[in-house]
């Protein structure tokens, strides 16, 4: 009984075809990386451990129980990308410099974090739990929260500068909003 409940809290069952897909899709990359750099492709293992770990975490947790989180973690997002926005401007803050033109990155000796990720599923996070217990963006006025909720970090990662990065917000919003099902019209 006990190994049938985590089979179904891990949703293993419902979504193996996702998990085929990535499984095949992660071994492909693994494979094309290690024909060019083999030690890039023993970087990428780990990487893909890490993120097998996490994923089977994230499974584990109720999704009501990271609700609850959506918001502090998406302020938290947003302080780490606006501590890389100050760093530019006063040209340096500890852990902070530029790399290539952007100031995009926080630096812990051999290891980096850019907060700009972290910052992107936050954004989905606090969107899904916005819409989730609203149904005002189903009219024009609706739409500002929403808007706005994706405006803030789109604006601080543009001043990186990271436009790659900011332009996957505002498509991200559309496709959310018009799943929850917000007007056509009114996303046009």
């Amino acid at each position: 009984l006990g190994m049938r409940r985590l089979w179904q809290q891990l949703a293993i069952a419902t979504n193996w075809p996702v998990l085929a897909a990535v499984a095949v899709l992660s071994s492909v990359g693994v494979m094309s990386i290690w024909a060019d750099a083999r030690q890039d492709a023993i970087k990428q293992l780990v990487f893909l451990a890490v993120s097998f770990a996490c994923m089977m975490l994230f499974q584990a947790v109720n999704y009501l129980t990271i609700g609850r989180f959506a918001w502090p973690f998406y302020v938290l997002s947003l302080l780490l990308v606006l501590y890389t926005v100050v760093a530019q401007k006063l040209h340096g803050l500890p852990f902070v410099h530029e790399t290539k033109g952007a100031w995009a990155w926080i630096n812990f000796g051999s290891a980096s974090l850019e907060p700009a990720e972290l910052m992107k599923i936050a954004f989905v996070l606090v969107l899904a739990r916005y819409l989730r217990f609203r149904s005002n963006y189903r009219n024009m006025t609706g739409l500002l929260a929403p808007f706005a909720v994706a405006l803030v970090p789109v604006a601080l990662i543009l001043k990186q500068p990271d436009l790659g990065m900011a332009a996957l917000f505002v498509p991200t919003l559309f496709v959310m909003l018009f799943a929850a099902g917000a007007r056509i019209k009114h996303l046009v």
